[in-house]
């Protein structure tokens, strides 16, 4: 066995980022994933910025961020942009581009990457298929052999030093290791689609469906749309003029597409909603938000109706109780397992987050940034004959003191468990949306004022989305 292994759980985005970093360092690391290799998986999109790309500037080689990064879209012809938050009548409330220090992302669907950071572990057979999580458990406890023997449903299992849950917000590792922060968020249902988007479809729409992100929240419900419009394969600077004959920028139309999430309170959801047939099911959506909001949101409904149709309920997550301290709490002698420090959290599987800042996969993959050179660590140390529990434990709680008040500050500014706490259709929701722009606005003007008096240090953290 190697000096130093690593073994995850989990074939998503932050455990194939993290997995890369290991690969990319010669440590020992073997990934786990309960699906099919060839099993069909989740395309919708997904919006990174700066967060995640420090994740992929950190774990990923020059070549593979380039290649990740040529497939991230535009709107309204560029890469980076903030979402557009309008009432019930599409009047814009809040325009976050209008502030250069709100932190701007690029869409990309998630197959899309997942692919692109699984293809080097296919490549070596570091991804283990069909291996459903069970359990885990402590070897030899306190000995200088102590490791984690992780099993599988099918019977088999692996040992290794540090066994890191990326098994999303249902995870199963979170209970076991004594945390118990995940929470179901029981009080509304998510109704997601995805639909190709070819040119044609692109040029007769209204641009303003396209020009950026756009969401809405009112009368307890809540949407958010958006256009993945990559260029086709040729360089930035060209794709930025190169137009088609009615002056379009020429997109992919392979994998052109946009999205829509929508979200409705359960009781106004027929409970046998999910056994109706597809064109049942958006009658409904399309009923439902045209008694709510105004005629312009059924626009984009009429883009996507006939496209599948996911029906799901969204999970979300509390800060550990203790912070930083909650594995004391739970740890005891007779159940080792409990807070051990050789268990270690990324992403969903200890910060899920409401999808309202679009920051759940940007915080996920900033953990990759912050715990892969502590794992370098711990394998230098393991090299050289001196890693022990406690070394590992100082890597554990270096860790959780940086990523816990970032992720769950973030958890907390997405709402929390309350899937509705900015419904402009309410004086308070309306205020909030306001005082977030007054804010954003004081906060850009006390920065350009301080640049009379001083060198701003502002500098682009995305520079990879410019073009």
């Amino acid at each position: 066995m190697a000096p130093f292994k690593v073994i995850i759980v989990g074939s998503g985005l932050a455990g194939n980022l993290l997995a890369n970093g290991l690969l990319n360092h010669d440590i020992e690391v073997e990934v786990y994933e309960r699906l099919a290799r060839d099993a069909k998986r989740e395309g919708y999109q997904i919006r990174l910025g700066e967060n995640a790309l420090k994740g992929f500037r950190a774990c990923l080689t020059t070549e593979r961020k380039q290649a990740i990064i040529s497939k991230f879209g535009r709107s309204s012809g560029k890469f980076a942009g903030a979402p557009i938050i309008y009432d019930a009548s599409f009047k814009p409330l809040l325009d976050l581009n209008r502030f250069p220090n709100y932190e701007k992302s690029a869409a990309i669907s998630r197959k899309i990457l997942r692919d692109l950071l699984a293809e080097p572990l296919d490549d070596i057979g570091k991804i283990f298929y069909d291996k459903d999580f069970k359990n885990y458990s402590i070897i030899d406890p306190g000995s200088d052999d102590e490791k984690v023997r992780v099993r599988f449903e099918d019977g088999t299992f692996s040992d290794c030093d540090v066994l890191i849950a990326a098994d999303g917000a249902n995870s199963k590792i979170n209970p076991q290791v004594g945390l118990n922060n995940l929470i179901l968020i029981d009080s509304h249902w998510g109704f997601l689609s995805k639909t190709d988007l070819p040119t044609h479809r692109y040029m007769k729409g209204d641009k303003e469906l396209w020009s950026a992100p756009l969401g809405c929240s009112a009368a307890q419900r809540s949407m958010y749309y958006c256009a993945y419009l990559p260029d086709k394969d040729i360089s930035r600077t060209a794709a930025s003029t190169a137009k088609d004959g009615k002056g379009a920028v020429q997109h992919d139309e392979s994998i052109s597409s946009c999205f829509f999430a929508y979200g409705i309170p359960v009781a106004d959801v027929p409970k046998d909603i999910k056994e109706w047939p597809l064109d049942k099911q958006w009658n409904f959506v399309e009923k439902d938000m045209g008694e709510h909001w105004c005629e312009k949101y059924q626009e984009i409904v009429k883009i996507l109706k006939g496209s599948d149709l996911y029906i799901s309920q969204a999970r979300a997550s509390f800060r550990p109780h203790g912070n930083v301290k909650w594995r004391e709490r739970v740890r005891t002698e007779l159940t080792p397992e409990k807070g051990h420090p050789r268990v270690m959290l990324v992403g969903d599987a200890i910060h899920a987050m409401m999808a309202s800042r679009g920051m759940g996969g940007n915080q996920s993959m900033r953990d990759t940034a912050v715990l892969l050179p502590l794992l370098v660590g711990l394998n230098d140390k393991a090299m050289k004959g001196g890693l022990t529990t406690p070394a590992i434990e100082a890597a554990c709680k270096s860790y959780e003191a940086e990523m816990i008040p970032r992720a769950f500050s973030w958890v907390e500014k997405s709402g929390g468990a309350n899937v509705f706490s900015d419904d402009s259709s309410t004086w308070m929701g309306w205020l909030k949306v306001q005082w977030i722009g007054l804010l954003l606005g004081v906060a850009y003007n006390v920065q350009r004022l301080g640049s009379l008096f001083y060198q701003p240090t502002y500098s682009d953290d995305a520079p990879e989305f410019q073009g």
